[in-house]
């Protein structure tokens, strides 16, 4: 029983309420002897593998030996309910003992669930020889505290698409929709590139190089009547025939966008 559960346990994989049970058997048989230390570690791990997490981690103070392994295990396998529950920690708390990988395996999870405060109490204070997870991990977490600049320290020096994705966001989050713009162009985002270019009215660019729904559309703003036309009469039917073409590219922008959740 105790190899099936370390095999299991070694490959990460659920176990069985009956495995649980055939444990307590045997470590109310074994209790006093040499044994039992062996099978609390066992039945700490076979808990949390076997969805009660709360159990595992309340048998932990018998068989303290088990902790890195049991938060490895309720990092991949806990349910987002149980680490609630138990991942979050008391204010001025310092996360348990783990390998750093786990740590940061729990730190994501946390952030992917909108708890960035959580997060970044198992990821720790930010330390410029992290690894880019770490970098990317703590620069989410720092941008869902809307701290934009925390956030881009997070990021420095790092060009993956996802790194340029967050310095965007944190970007947009200062009021830089020029920076942001650059940002999203390097992650190869052209859709929110024209996005945050709308925002900051960059016609001249949005016309060039933005997105296609956009460029009539954008060609049109600022754009002055030839200088050569002379008469009243010349001059309005050069601004008739202009509003209508832009009322023509105007209705086929509107077509492309869609709703909101308020629109008729």
């Amino acid at each position: 029983t105790l190899a099936l559960v370390a095999a299991q346990v070694a490959q990460t994989k659920p176990i069985g309420a009956e495995t649980v049970i055939s444990l307590e058997a045997l470590l109310a048989e074994h209790e006093g002897s040499t044994l039992a230390p062996q099978i609390r570690e066992a039945l700490v791990l076979a808990r949390i593998a076997a969805g009660d997490a709360a159990g595992g981690f309340a048998d932990l103070r018998a068989a303290p030996e088990a902790g890195p392994e049991a938060w490895r295990l309720f990092a991949a396998l806990g349910t987002d309910s149980d680490l609630l529950t138990l991942a979050v920690l008391p204010p001025g708390a310092s996360p348990p003992e783990t390998a750093p990988q786990v740590a940061t395996q729990i730190s994501a999870r946390l952030a992917g669930l909108g708890f960035a405060e959580a997060a970044l109490d198992w990821l720790g204070p930010f330390d410029p020889d992290w690894g880019a997870a770490q970098r990317l991990l703590y620069a989410q977490a720092e941008l869902q505290r809307r701290d934009a600049r925390a956030a881009l320290r997070g990021v420095a020096g790092l060009t993956e698409p996802e790194a340029e994705t967050l310095r965007a966001a944190a970007y947009a989050q200062l009021g830089d929709p020029e920076s942001a713009a650059r940002a999203y162009a390097a992650a190869g985002d052209g859709e929110q590139q024209g996005r945050v270019q709308v925002w900051g009215q960059d016609w001249d660019t949005l016309a060039k190089e933005g997105p296609e729904t956009w460029r009539a559309a954008a060609a049109t703003l600022g754009a002055a009547l030839p200088a050569e036309l002379e008469g009243p009469l010349a001059r309005s039917t050069a601004l008739l025939t202009a509003a209508t073409a832009d009322r023509a590219t105007l209705s086929a922008l509107l077509a492309a966008i869609p709703p909101t959740a308020n629109s008729p």
